[in-house]
């Protein structure tokens, strides 16, 4: 495909710079990253996350506007991503090596006893008794595992639940983080330089959570549209004169003035058309997202917002740019028709018999040559 303005579909890339820590929040704090494996390697030994989707499949039931999200942490979230969100929890409560040690006594066939009687405890309230006649249970709970076990969740339960709230809620806004950024790979696959055709599709892979996934829809219908429109401009400003209005032939050839000249006004209306039409999905974009009800609806807008803005900024330049390019040429092409039979083709070039004329001619080239580049050049974050 030939570019005109550079790509659309990478203005919303700058959420993968603003964003893309979203679902890493716990790791922000100073911790050794060896630490932080070794927890979640513990947490997930100690079925936290099977305890985590047993509430979440309960809470998912209740009428909360927050139930789709906690069906989806309940069945489609992976052990190590629950275990994760406990991180600022647990952290501060156990040591790389102790972690390590507690991950090895309970990955035994007597820890993971314990822990399934301790996880039906949690499900039905009942307290199956161990086997303490088990040579393996009587051995781990005589080195204290179960103690060390209890002890641990009380200390836990005492830091409190808001720091794993805190988590869900940066992984509930990543969810749709990850979406924009699905949207972007697949549309930048669809127009790239090699595209022979305008995209067609874009459907991004939805979360089950109703108001995220219509968000991401709408998401994916603009940009689309978005990538269409360009594509079209592209395959348009060719036939109005993007390739043959200043050429050297065009310039030299009194016929092809006058057919530049009359081209011109088609040019440009061409151009305030399709900034009018960006702008019109830009508007109606927003108006659309902004009207999907969310839980934490403030955060999922700072997040869309700066995809909307950088839009809007990259209309009103490509229209800035757009309408001084088109000036420029005017001016050459009235410039070489001021100078009939002053100018010529030599050896593939254009040449001046007045070495004023070539100066100024010079200086055009160059002012267009400047806004060209100044328009394909990619976007800046």
């Amino acid at each position: 495909m030939k570019k005109i303005f550079g790509t659309l579909a990478l203005l919303l890339t700058v959420l993968a710079i603003c964003f893309a820590p979203v679902r890493c929040l716990a790791q922000e704090m100073e911790n050794d990253p060896e630490h932080d494996k070794a927890v979640i390697e513990l947490l997930t030994t100690l079925r936290v996350p099977d305890r985590m989707r047993f509430a979440f499949d309960l809470l998912s039931k209740e009428q909360s506007e927050s139930k789709a999200l906690y069906a989806h942490v309940a069945t489609r979230t992976s052990d190590a991503d629950i275990a994760r969100m406990h991180l600022p929890v647990y952290i501060p409560l156990v040591t790389t090596k102790e972690a390590v040690a507690m991950t090895a006594a309970f990955r035994t066939d007597a820890g993971q006893a314990f822990l399934l009687r301790e996880l039906d405890y949690v499900r039905v309230g009942g307290t199956p008794a161990l086997p303490r006649d088990n040579a393996g249970m009587k051995k781990f709970l005589t080195a204290g595992w179960g103690k060390k076990y209890r002890d641990l969740m009380q200390r836990a339960t005492r830091v409190g639940v808001q720091p794993v709230i805190e988590q869900l809620s940066e992984y509930h806004l990543g969810l749709f983080v990850d979406g924009l950024n699905e949207i972007t790979a697949h549309l930048d696959a669809q127009t790239g330089a090699d595209a022979k055709t305008p995209p067609t599709t874009l459907v991004p892979s939805l979360t089950g959570i109703s108001y995220i996934d219509a968000m991401l829809l709408l998401t994916a219908d603009w940009a689309l549209k978005n990538a269409k429109a360009q594509w079209k401009l592209s395959e348009e400003l060719p036939a109005l004169g993007a390739d043959w209005l200043v050429a050297p032939e065009t310039l030299v050839t009194p016929k092809k003035l006058t057919a530049a000249r009359a081209a011109l006004p088609a040019y440009v209306a061409r151009i305030e058309r399709y900034v009018s039409e960006m702008d019109a999905l830009t508007n109606d974009y927003e108006a659309k997202i902004k009207a999907v009800q969310a839980p934490r609806k403030e955060d999922f807008q700072e997040v869309y917002q700066i995809s909307i803005d950088a839009q809007r900024e990259w209309n009103t330049s490509t229209a800035k740019n757009q309408r001084a390019l088109f000036d420029v040429m005017r001016r050459i092409v009235e410039f070489a028709d001021a100078r009939k039979g002053k100018i010529g083709i030599l050896k593939g070039g254009i040449y001046f018999s007045d070495a004023a004329d070539l100066a100024t001619y010079n200086v055009l080239v160059a002012e267009t040559v400047r806004l060209f580049e100044e328009q394909v050049a990619k976007p800046k974050e």
